[in-house]
């Protein structure tokens, strides 16, 4: 059998492990064993996957859960440590369910793992796709250092008078607690609204609808699904109903879709490009650069940012170069007490309440994208940016990289923060000597 843990209450900690040699020569029947084991252990389990690759599984609608899950479903609590889950799928037939890689009903931690490749099925008919690419979050879930990269959800049905969306949360559907750190959503595509009146799904790398905590994270390349008949998704990075809070992390050339353009089904473009929220947003030295949204009628605004609802916050980040098919190229809405941000293009953006320290019309000065580490991206500043050593009281004391802060970037002797998610550390020189 797999190796038994140590009692923890009432509960079985069950270690699967197959990379580990003693384990395979101990029974090589082992992992095929696990289902059977673990079924027939009374009371609430605790599992641990290890060193193992979870691929091409599908759900199926009649059995107990309903389909969820297409590799994964976890309703107890479950780690994930050195893990891949590639090439899962949720859903069977004509019924379409979340969570291609996993559904959590449960407490899930995921720790240097990669979900890559999942997918929901296509809804059929009047139904809409499912939500949840990768991952269906519905419970409480914390991810390190992992990536969650190339996940898709399904088109909407092809009924042509029905509202059947394509599926939200092409990386991430959250809809519970969850943390990420240190860990990549990228290029994961949101599904279109293929022939009936159903809007592009929302949410390319991460759909919101409870409470995120973003911690030194890269959103990078993800897409919201397209509008054929009408709207484009909204948010292309993020979309966030719910409550969002972000810290140290880069949010970049993620886009919007299209929406319908005539010349008889209309629909606006996806707005939002980077982050698309309608609630509380909380946003700490981040940066949102190079996204952007697409056409329609009308066409899609906020192409770096699009905030509204009862709380918008923002300190210490940078929104610049990004692009809009319409207005508002780098910011629509209005952020509240907000102070030592950059914004490029402030049309469609403004600033209330107490606010101070804020840079507008400025070039950031940011230098190439470049690997930071693990699956993580950002754009540094150059040493004459006018983002650096701006921000006179930090809110934290770490940037993406992990690198502390305050640091002296600009060579006068006093460490203060910089704008955004990446700290310059000071100028050194190394003599030059000539024999």
């Amino acid at each position: 059998m797999p190796q038994m843990g140590p009692m923890i209450g009432y509960a079985v900690t069950v270690v699967i492990e197959p990379g580990n040699r003693k384990h395979r020569e101990a029974n090589p029947k082992g992992w095929q064993e696990y289902r059977r084991y673990v079924a027939g252990v009374s009371g609430p389990k605790i599992v641990v996957l290890q060193d193992l690759t979870v691929s091409y599984g599908q759900s199926q609608p009649t059995d107990s859960h309903l389909g969820y899950g297409g590799g994964i479903y976890n309703e107890g609590q479950l780690t994930l440590q050195d893990v891949n889950l590639f090439f899962n799928i949720a859903g069977r037939g004509t019924a379409s369910t979340p969570g291609g890689g996993i559904f959590n009903a449960g407490t899930v931690y995921i720790y240097d793992s990669r979900v890559q490749y999942n997918t929901t099925l296509d809804g059929f008919g009047t139904a809409s796709a499912a939500g949840g690419g990768g991952i269906y979050n519905n419970n409480n879930m914390t991810i390190q250092r992992s990536a969650v990269t190339d996940n898709t959800t399904g088109v909407g049905g092809t009924t042509a008078d029905a509202s059947a969306n394509g599926g939200d949360g092409a990386g991430i559907y959250n809809n519970g607690i969850l943390q990420i750190s240190a860990s990549s959503i990228s290029e994961n595509f949101a599904g279109s609204s293929s022939t009936s009146m159903g809007r592009g799904g929302h949410g390319g790398g991460i759909y919101n609808t409870a409470s995120v905590q973003l911690n030194g994270c890269t959103l990078y390349g993800n897409q919201t699904g397209r509008g054929f008949k009408n709207d484009g998704g909204d948010g292309g990075g993020l979309y966030n109903s719910g409550m969002l809070l972000m810290y140290d992390t880069s949010v970049l050339r993620n886009t919007t879709n299209f929406g319908a353009m005539g010349p008889t089904d209309f629909g606006k473009g996806g707005d939002g490009g980077g982050l698309y929220s309608t609630n509380s947003a909380s946003v700490y030295h981040s940066t949102f650069a190079e996204n952007g949204n697409a056409s329609g009628t009308p066409n899609g605004i906020g192409g770096g940012v699009y905030i509204t609802g009862s709380s918008r916050f923002m300190r210490g980040s940078i929104v610049a170069d990004n692009s809009s098919s319409g207005t508002s190229v780098d910011c629509y809405g209005d952020l509240v007490n907000s102070s030592y941000n950059l914004v490029e293009n402030t049309v469609g953006c403004t600033f209330s309440g107490t606010f101070f320290g804020n840079l507008t019309g400025v070039d950031p000065q940011l230098r190439d994208v470049q690997l930071l580490g693990y699956y993580l991206y950002g754009f540094p500043l150059s040493r004459t940016s006018p983002a650096v050593d701006k921000v006179l009281s930090c809110m934290s004391d770490e940037d993406q990289r992990g690198s502390l802060r305050p640091l002296d970037g600009d060579g006068d002797g006093s460490a203060i923060c910089d704008m955004g998610a990446l700290e310059l550390g000071m100028p050194f020189f190394i003599p030059m000597i000539v024999k």
